[in-house]
């Protein structure tokens, strides 16, 4: 029996569950002193089936149940006394409730935190919210990450200025990235995608290790990373925001966006971003840009309706213009031309649209419909030295996703359908690489829950792409509670993904070497194995948690990008051996004593490939890494405080001779200290800080700077910071 057969007798097996008999209960909830005034926001709760439903405006609910009466039914609200009752008849009901006794009015004051670790999902998730995302500059999603353990920043090339992220021990090319549960910045965008998501636009970022749900998609090896922004039908969005920054290199930044709501259930949201760098530096004297200049303007129009109790939609439209040059500076004044000097150029348009429609069922608390469509073009043009790379993306995304449950809710499911066009024109100097994808696919995801104790979620989906056909990839969560605050956390699930050999290793170009592919090359595909132990507890009183983490990736087929075999080529051919990264990382947070928050943190990871027949290290990888992050708040002055230092290890390093004609294998270990201090007033608050405290730089990161077209130019071995200290302040200002 073929996928397509099984996919359509799940899906009648699902339908003629949903037509089983049930009883359906309505009612309205009274006070018991005055029968005629109705309670809203009333809870009816079936303690048996874990099921309940809410009153509205004018005290009314209804709610479809699948199990036979009679049943017990707890009736309760804020201000009344519980109320236990036998519900034997399917009829409408009147239900009342006693005021208790009224006490003086209190002012509870709550903390948000920072980093939430929950311990109630099977994956293992951490959720990084805007009072972490202020704790540093955090001008783009790149930066995001300082204050955050569980993500490294690696440094690409001495000339561009790109950055990646490392999850797991392995590249961003990795981790799959979404915005608002959209798969988005993926091909041609991996690399700077990042760098076009503006801090001040995000509300939290979701933060998944290991492989993730099925629903999401078919490419995360190491893990998810979910942005969501800032929305308009919120109330705690403010109405107005302003964000002004600038550091002592010249680089200023403005994000502002402005809310307007329309009526109850309108509302939209024009967010504007904009970045200015025109100064170039060369603190290290080697005649090359430390970072480039950069000039990006990024514009979002989003709306978000509820049109009734039942149907939610929203839609967008983003437009990002980035444009970066780097490379030789003060060439007129050395002997040299402009024409003869080594110059690096990245220019970026991309144009987004957007439209999700969701549909619930008041009736049925856990049953929902949500649909997607998304529209991508990005456009890149580049040149590195007298390299061209040019490469266009356009791509469309549907989903249409079903969630109900079987019988009980403890038995939940989700099933859908996706499909996906990708359309990528690539030119390499003279060469053409043209790329079109038809790629539908399925899926289907299944939770069982055990209480507060267990909860397992099973899925499946499976892709038809046109090189491979249909692609299985298979995941399995589990999650066990010992106690409410201690739960370990099982996860295996597998990943596929089309690597893009220029785009994904872009810092390649900034290298005299040849670009080699030895073969064609075929699809990556891996397996993800984890285990997380999380327990929270009371530390002098005060909320504290301990985490372990332990992660192994196994790769059966992978883009091998060989510096080793070589030294006048870079090679590029699909793994023959081993390829695996095995990450740990133990972390503990705490607030040690009134309003100090600390986090401790240590992760070391073990990465190796197959070169030509040898396991070696990957190289550039950090093996371990420390972090400290203090924050304080001093109410009373309105001060926040906040302090990191990282302490980054050993990483192996390609074996380049540099300019004294040594070969080092490994980096030496450094350290990175970042501080901040936050004056606040009631719209207004003010911020200075200061990255890269100790003015830590690689020495001597470009090889044969002086002469970039000779055979042994190469500014990719990379192993620590470029640019050196960075003071910066800044404001924001926001109106409710």
């Amino acid at each position: 029996m073929n996928f397509k057969k099984i996919f359509i007798l799940i899906w009648m097996s699902m339908l003629s569950i949903n037509a089983e008999a049930h009883v359906y209960l309505n009612g309205f909830v009274y006070e018991k002193e005055a029968p005629s005034v109705t309670i809203p926001s009333a809870v009816v709760r079936f303690p048996t089936l874990n099921i309940f439903a809410v009153t509205d405006t004018s005290g009314h609910f209804s709610i479809e149940i699948h199990a036979d009466l009679p049943l017990i039914a707890v009736v309760s609200c804020v201000g009344f006394t519980n109320d236990t009752l036998t519900i034997s008849e399917e009829k409408p009901l009147k239900l009342f409730l006693k005021k208790s006794i009224e006490l003086k009015s209190i002012e509870i004051n709550g903390k948000k935190d920072a980093l939430v670790i929950s311990t109630i999902q099977p994956l293992n998730v951490e959720r990084i919210t805007e009072v972490e995302l202020l704790k540093a500059a955090c001008c783009n999603l790149s930066e995001a990450f300082e204050t955050n353990p569980v993500i490294s920043v690696a440094y690409k090339d001495a000339v561009t200025g790109a950055k990646e992220i490392q999850l797991l021990g392995l590249s961003g090319i990795y981790s799959q990235l979404l915005t608002e549960n959209i798969p988005n910045m993926q091909g041609i965008a991996g690399i700077y995608g990042l760098t076009f998501i503006p801090g001040p636009w995000m509300e939290s970022i979701q933060l998944t290790k290991g492989s993730g749900s099925v629903v999401n998609g078919y490419e995360s090896t190491t893990g998810l990373i979910n942005v969501e922004f800032k929305k308009p039908l919120e109330k705690t969005t403010p109405k107005f925001y302003l964000n002004l920054f600038a550091d002592e290199h010249q680089s200023l930044e403005l994000n502002t966006f402005y809310k307007k709501v329309l009526s109850k259930k309108a509302s939209t949201m024009f967010m504007v971003h904009g970045r200015l760098m025109d100064h170039a530096l060369d603190n290290n004297t080697d005649g090359f840009a430390d970072s480039p200049t950069n000039r990006q303007v990024n514009l979002y129009n989003r709306w978000q309706f509820q049109l009734n109790r039942r149907v939610e939609a929203q839609f967008g439209i983003k437009y990002l213009v980035d444009k970066s040059d780097g490379g030789q500076i003060g060439m007129e004044n050395g002997g040299h031309t402009i024409i003869d000097a080594y110059k690096t150029k990245v220019e970026t348009q991309r144009a987004e649209a957007y439209g999700k429609v969701g549909i619930v069922y008041p009736k049925r608390p856990q049953m929902s419909v949500g649909n997607i469509i998304q529209f991508t073009y990005h456009d890149m043009n580049s040149n590195f030295g007298f390299k061209i790379y040019d490469a266009t993306e356009k791509t469309v995304y549907l989903q249409s996703i079903f969630q109900n449950y079987f019988i009980k809710l403890n038995h939940e499911y989700k099933v859908g359908i996706n499909y996906r066009y990708n359309e990528v024109s690539q030119l390499y100097q003279t060469s053409i690489l043209e790329l079109a994808e038809n790629i539908p696919g399925v899926f289907f995801e299944y939770t069982y829950s055990y209480l507060d104790k267990f909860k397992l979620i099973a899925g499946a989906r499976e892709d038809y792409h046109f090189e491979d056909g249909w692609v299985l990839i298979p995941r399995l969560h589990l999650k066990y509670n010992f106690t409410e605050n201690s739960i370990v956390r099982l996860s295996v699930g597998s990943s596929y993904r089309r690597p893009y050999i220029f785009a994904d290793h872009i810092s390649v170009f900034a290298t005299s070497r040849k670009l080699i592919v030895d073969e064609k090359i075929e699809a990556e595909r891996a397996v993800n194995y984890g285990i997380n132990y999380t327990q929270k507890f009371q530390l002098v009183g005060k909320p504290a948690s301990f985490n372990i983490d332990l992660y192994k990736t196994d790769f059966s087929q992978q883009l091998i990008t060989d510096m080793y075999s070589d030294k006048n080529a870079i090679h590029f051919y699909n793994l023959n051996g081993k390829s695996f990264s095995n990450s740990f990382q133990v972390s503990f947070n705490a607030e040690v004593i009134n309003h100090l928050d600390v986090r401790l943190a240590f992760k070391a990871d073990d990465v190796k490939n197959t070169y030509q027949g040898k396991l070696l290290e990957v190289p550039l990888v950090t093996r371990s890494r420390g972090l400290v992050n203090l924050a304080y708040e001093y109410k009373r002055r309105h001060l926040k405080f906040d302090y990191t230092i990282v302490l980054e290890g050993k990483k192996k390093l390609q074996e380049i001779a540099n300019d004294k004609g040594e070969v080092k294998t490994y980096s030496p270990a450094f350290i990175l200290m970042n501080t901040q201090v936050t004056k606040e007033f009631k719209r207004i608050s003010y911020y200075v800080g200061v990255e890269n405290f100790l003015n830590f730089k690689q020495d001597n990161p470009i090889v044969s700077s002086q002469d970039p077209f000779s055979s042994k130019f190469d500014a990719t071995n990379i192993w620590g910071p470029i640019a050196g200290r960075r003071i910066y302040v800044g404001l924001r200002f926001s109106l409710k």
